[in-house]
């Protein structure tokens, strides 16, 4: 009976782990006919993703007695809903980033409107970075700043 119950059990279990690689093949199949017959995948949607909370860090200064600091709200564009999942993976690599890169920046380079798209640029630039460092590609096409004060 305990040897029927093994058999059973082991049984039950292949069917798990196995069928669902059964179903995907078929998927891939069906994937492949239509591509043959000269239907062209859409591209994929652009989508925004919002980094919440707002970024508030200290700004570099040369002086210990006066404080400046930057509150920023900030998007990033992915393409394609596969991206945006990726990308919430690693949230907490890409704030660390974004919160490094600012705050090693003075009040100058972030208020002047020639410096901030240079900040806007070495953003996205260091996000890119740690995002393919953690993942192995680029997820983040641009950066955004959709809120931003500097006191």
């Amino acid at each position: 009976m305990r040897t029927t119950m093994r058999y059973c059990l082991l049984f039950c279990l292949l069917n798990f782990f196995l069928m669902p690689s059964v179903f995907a093949e078929g998927e891939d199949e069906v994937e492949a006919e239509e591509a043959e017959e000269g239907e062209a995948l859409p591209p994929p949607k652009s989508i925004y993703v919002k980094l919440k909370p707002s970024f508030t860090t200290n700004l570099r200064t040369k002086s210990k007695r006066k404080l400046s600091y930057i509150k920023a709200s900030i998007q990033l564009l992915v393409k394609g809903e596969e991206n945006a999942t990726e990308l919430e993976i690693v949230m907490p690599a890409v704030r660390h980033a974004l919160i490094t890169y600012l705050g090693a920046r003075t009040k100058k380079q972030a208020s002047a409107v020639k410096h901030r798209i240079k900040l806007r640029k070495g953003a996205l630039k260091a996000v890119r970075k740690e995002v393919e460092a953690v993942i192995g590609k680029p997820l983040v096409e641009d950066i955004f700043f959709t809120n931003f004060t500097i006191q």
